[in-house]
C-alpha cells in the first residue's frame, strides 16, 4: 500500500461535549446576547465552520446547553421520593458539575415557542417532583402551596450558579441543605386566607418626564425583554416623540442602568433605615428583606429579570452593576447570624428565591405572596 502523503485530521469524539461546555461557560459569564459563535469556536480552538457543523445557529446551541444542564440536574432524581434525599441529591449535582441552571431561567426568552416548551416541560417536571415530595412530608399543604415551596427549594439549590461561593464543597453542601430544609418546612405556608393585592394604579402623567420614561421603559423591558423593546415603543408609552426621549437619556442602555441604580438606591436606603431603627439584629434583617421584596414586586422593577437584562449592557457597565449587587449583599452579612462567608451565600440564596418567584406570573398573582416571600427569605437567612 502506498501513502498519499496527506495527513488526515480526525474530529475528536468529545468535540460536541467540549462545545457545550464552552458555550455554557460563555453564556453564563457574559450573557447570551453578548456571545458570538466565533467566541465559542475560539474557546474550543476550532473554526466557526466546524462549529456550525454541530449546531446550525446560536439559538439551537442555547437550547442544547439548557437540555444538557437539565440532563445532569435530574440524573437519579426520579429514583428518590423523600424530600431530604432529593435536596441532598440535587445539591450534590450542582456542586459536583458546576451546573449553570441560571441559563434555564434567564435566557429562555431567546428560544422560539417550540424550544421554550421543550425546556419548560422538562423544568416543570423537576419542580413537580420536588413539590410532590414536599406534600408527602407535609400532607396539610395544597398543591399550589407545595409548588411554591418546591420552586423555592430549587432556587436555593441553584443559587451557587449565580456566584462564586468561597466555601469548601462539604461546608457549602451542608449550608444549602440546611437552608432548603428550613424552606420546605417553613410556616410561611399554608398562609391565612387574604385578598389578592390590587394592581397598583399610578398617575403616570403626574410624574416628571424622566420618571415617566423610566417607569414605562422598565415595565416594557420586564414584560418583553430588553432586546425586544425599542426606543420608539418607550416614547410612545409616554406619548412623546423618540427625539424628545433623547433629551433625557442617550439611549436604551442608559435607561436600563438608571432603572437598576434607582432600585439599588431604594434598597440601600431601606437597609440604613433598618439598621438605625430596629430593636435588634433579627428585626433589622426582616426589615431589610421586606424592603427587598417590596421593591422587587413593584411593576416598574427589573429585579426579577436583572440577571438576564444586565447581559445586554457594555462590559464595564455589567461589572459596575454586579459590583453594586455584591456591595449590597456584603451589607446584609452583619445582620445574618453566621460567619461572613456563610452569610454571603445565604443572602444570595434568599435573593435568588425572591427573584425567581417574582419572575413567574403565577407566583406574583398569589394572594399573600408578599408576606410569604418575606417569611421564606427570612427563613433562608436564619441558620440558628
Amino acid at each position: 500500500m502506498t501513502s498519499t502523503g496527506k495527513t488526515v485530521t480526525r474530529r475528536p469524539r468529545d468535540r460536541r461535549d467540549r462545545i457545550l461546555q464552552a458555550a455554557t461557560a460563555r453564556f453564563h459569564r457574559d450573557g447570551y446576547s453578548a456571545v458570538s459563535m466565533a467566541d465559542i469556536a475560539s474557546d474550543v480552538e476550532i473554526t466557526a465552520g466546524a462549529l456550525y457543523r454541530h449546531f446550525p445557529n446560536k439559538q439551537q446551541l442555547l437550547v442544547e446547553v439548557m437540555l444538557a444542564s437539565l440532563d445532569r440536574f435530574e440524573e437519579g432524581l426520579y429514583e428518590l421520593t423523600d424530600i431530604t434525599q432529593i435536596c441532598d441529591r440535587l445539591i450534590d449535582s450542582v456542586l459536583a458539575r458546576e451546573h449553570r441552571g441560571i441559563l434555564i431561567i434567564t435566557e429562555s426568552r431567546e428560544l422560539d415557542d417550540e424550544q421554550y416548551k421543550l425546556v419548560a416541560d422538562r423544568s416543570r417536571a423537576i419542580m413537580d417532583w420536588v413539590a410532590e415530595a414536599i406534600r408527602r412530608a407535609r400532607p396539610e399543604l395544597s398543591k399550589p402551596d407545595a409548588a411554591l415551596l418546591g420552586r423555592s427549594v430549587i432556587s436555593v439549590i441553584l443559587s451557587p450558579t449565580h456566584h462564586r461561593a468561597g466555601l469548601r464543597p462539604r461546608a457549602l453542601h451542608d449550608l444549602l441543605w440546611a437552608a432548603t430544609d428550613r424552606v420546605w418546612r417553613s410556616a410561611a405556608v399554608p398562609h391565612p386566607a387574604v385578598r389578592a393585592t390590587k394592581p397598583e394604579r399610578l398617575a403616570l402623567h403626574l410624574l416628571p418626564r424622566r420618571e415617566q420614561i423610566l417607569y414605562a421603559a422598565t415595565q416594557l423591558i420586564s414584560e418583553h425583554g430588553y432586546r425586544e423593546v425599542t426606543i420608539e415603543q418607550i416614547a410612545d408609552a409616554v406619548d412623546i416623540a423618540p427625539s424628545s426621549l433623547y433629551n433625557h437619556f442617550p439611549g436604551k442602555a442608559e435607561i436600563l442602568i438608571a432603572a437598576i441604580a434607582r432600585a439599588g438606591e431604594t434598597m440601600r436606603v431601606g437597609l440604613r433605615n433598618a439598621v438605625q431603627t430596629a430593636a435588634d439584629r433579627d428585626e433589622a434583617l426582616r426589615m431589610v428583606v421586606e424592603v427587598y421584596v417590596d421593591v422587587a414586586l413593584r411593576s416598574d422593577s427589573l429585579i426579577g429579570s436583572m440577571e438576564a437584562e444586565v447581559g445586554h449592557l457594555p462590559s464595564e457597565d455589567r461589572r459596575r452593576v454586579r459590583a453594586g449587587l455584591e456591595d449590597f449583599v456584603r451589607d446584609w452579612a452583619p445582620l445574618v447570624d453566621a460567619p461572613a462567608d456563610q452569610a454571603r451565600v445565604l443572602a444570595l440564596a434568599a435573593i435568588a428565591l425572591v427573584n425567581d418567584r417574582i419572575r413567574m406570573r403565577s407566583s406574583r398573582a398569589r394572594p399573600g405572596i408578599r408576606d410569604e416571600l418575606v417569611s421564606l427569605a427570612h427563613d433562608v437567612l436564619s441558620p440558628t
